[in-house]
Parts: C-alpha cells; structure tokens; sequence
C-alpha cells in the first residue's frame, strides 16, 4: 500500500478513474467518474472513492482541493449559481462538496472559475476547516503556557 498517493482505475474503462496525493499538508484529488459525454463508470462510484481517499489519508492533511470540469459537481455548482447562491454556498451544494462539509470542511476558497455565471466549464476549489474564533484560539495558548509553565 502506498501511504503518499491513492489511485484507483476502473479495470473496464481506464478514462475512469479517482487519484490522490498529500502535497504541504493539502489533500489534491481527482475523481473521474464521469465523463463529459454523460458516460459514467459502472464500477467507480465518486462518493465512495471519495470515502475512501479521505480515510486513507487521514489525519495528513489541512485542506482538500479539487477541480469539477465535467459530472454532477460541475452541473450542481452551475444550477446554485443560476439560482442565486454565492460561489462558495455553490460549491457546498455540490455532492462532493457536501460530503467534505460534513467531514468538517466547511470553509469554501473558490481558487479559479471559468466560464460565465451559471455556465462556468471548470471550477477550482478548496475546502478547509472553519477557523476558531480569535478568543478561542488565545486562549488555548494562553493554556499552553501555563501547563508549560508548571
């Protein structure tokens, strides 16, 4: 097992197919389940491999970052947009990024768009998790000191 990348191809249909790699402490992944043409894999689902490339990592990473260029992320995204969600509740909305939200990813950076408001032809993304509020934050140094201090 290979503990710095995750890849898994669909033996019947290589065009089909999930990847992953850590890289600074951000998870990058593609999922390929799907195809422009509407052609899906019959053996590779985008949830599970999801799944299973999030767990495979865990915990060596901060963030996750990937790209919908096709597929029901891409489609999901482009109807929040046409509906009047912001790119970031967008992007939320989309399956994939639903499941990061629940798995504690819930802060949207939109790294890049392309095409126009509602019918954008690749979306650059990543999910982060939510900062702590600045008091919560000094006051787990301030905490730290202390035990350090005793």
């Amino acid at each position: 097992m290979d503990h710095y990348r995750y890849s898994a191809t669909d033996p019947d249909d290589p065009r089909f197919c999930a990847t992953a790699v850590v890289k600074d402490e951000e998870l990058l992944i593609d999922i390929r389940t799907e195809l422009e043409s509407g052609e899906s894999s019959g053996v590779l689902n985008g949830p599970d491999q999801l799944r299973k490339i999030l767990a495979h990592f865990f915990p060596r990473y901060k963030s996750v970052r990937t790209s919908w260029w096709c597929g029901e992320n891409l489609a999901t995204f482009n109807r929040g947009i046409a509906a009047g969600a912001t790119p970031g509740e967008a992007a939320v909305r989309a399956p994939m990024g639903h499941q990061l939200a629940l798995g504690g990813f819930s802060r949207i950076v939109i790294q890049s768009l392309q095409g126009f408001p509602a019918r954008y032809t690749k979306i650059d993304v990543r999910f982060l998790r939510p900062l702590e509020p600045l008091g919560k934050r000094l006051g787990k140094k301030k905490a730290l000191k202390a035990s350090k201090a005793q």
